[in-house]
Formats: structure tokens, C-alpha cells, sequence
């Protein structure tokens, strides 16, 4: 049984179907291979974007940290403007305890998109935790009877305050 459409529907419908398969083909079509991704070293295509992502987040997720860093960096070669990899590659480096790395990283990422709430919050954390190793080597290589040293006590005290306060 044949269904029958008003003439005016016809081109319609025909125009619709027309569509709908261009864009089913165009999406289980193959990409184009770029040869211009190609590695020198290697001779291997690299892999797609969005697989590295995916594999960077898991590496973090599974505290591989070294691989999620180099996978973020992979990224970032790809897509340079990329916020979101850059500030995850911050998270990758703070979590190492890279914390200039992570400001470097944390800066690139709002300079590209300078409206993420969670990456100024984390760039401050970086910069606190930055200076509580810079002051902790200063603790270390004092000498005894240092008058600074009170100083530095008082100081590192009031950060480590700042690092584990609550959020209100």
C-alpha cells in the first residue's frame, strides 16, 4: 500500500529524505587521513583529539599523572587556544606538586577563556601552595637562632590555614 502525499508535500518530503541520507552518509563516511599530522620520528598519524582527551582523563582519573600530563601536552600542540586542557593539564601538574607549571598552565588556560571560575580558583591554590614550599626552603636552610624564623613559622601557619579552610 502506497502512501499518498498532497503534490505540495511530494518536493517536501522528497527534499527532507534527500537531507536525512546526506547527512547519515556524511557522518559513517571515513575521514580523510591527514598526512599533515604526521609524526617525523615515527611516520604514525596522530591520533585524534578527542582520543587523547579521553585517554589523558582516564590516566588522571587513575593517578598516572606523568601520562596524563604528556597526553594534555599532546593536546595543547594540537589545539593551542584549548581552556579546558590547559587547565586540566594544571590539575595534572598541581597534583604532582609541579606548582609553577600549574600557574604556567592555570594562566593559559584563562587566557583563553577567562570566564572559569575553577581555574582562578585553582591558579590561587597553586600560587598559596607555591609559596608554602618556597617558604618551608627557607625554614629548612635558616639558621638556628634566625630571628626570621618566627616570621616564616607565622607565615607558613596562616597558609597552611588558607589551603584547608572551608569554602563558605
Amino acid at each position: 500500500m502506497e502512501i499518498s502525499l498532497p503534490l505540495i508535500q511530494r518536493p517536501v518530503a522528497w527534499l527532507f529524505s534527500f537531507v536525512l541520507l546526506l547527512s547519515l552518509a556524511s557522518c559513517s563516511s571515513p575521514r580523510p587521513q591527514n598526512t599533515s599530522n604526521l609524526n617525523p620520528e615515527s611516520n604514525v598519524v596522530n591520533v585524534d583529539v578527542f582520543d587523547l582527551a579521553n585517554r589523558a582523563r582516564e590516566a588522571y582519573v587513575q593517578s598516572r599523572l606523568l601520562e596524563a600530563a604528556s597526553l594534555y601536552q599532546q593536546i595543547i600542540e594540537r589545539v593551542p587556544n584549548d581552556a579546558d586542557a590547559w587547565f586540566r593539564l594544571g590539575n595534572t601538574y598541581a597534583q604532582q606538586g609541579s606548582f609553577q607549571q600549574a600557574i604556567h598552565a592555570y594562566e593559559s588556560s584563562l587566557s583563553n577563556d577567562p570566564d572559569q571560575p575553577k581555574a582562578w580558583f585553582n591558579l590561587s591554590t597553586a600560587y598559596l601552595l607555591n609559596a608554602q614550599t618556597a617558604m618551608r626552603e627557607s625554614q629548612a636552610r635558616m639558621r638556628a637562632g634566625d630571628p626570621a624564623i618566627q616570621m616564616i613559622d607565622s607565615r607558613l601557619q596562616r597558609i597552611e590555614s588558607l589551603l584547608v579552610g572551608r569554602l563558605e
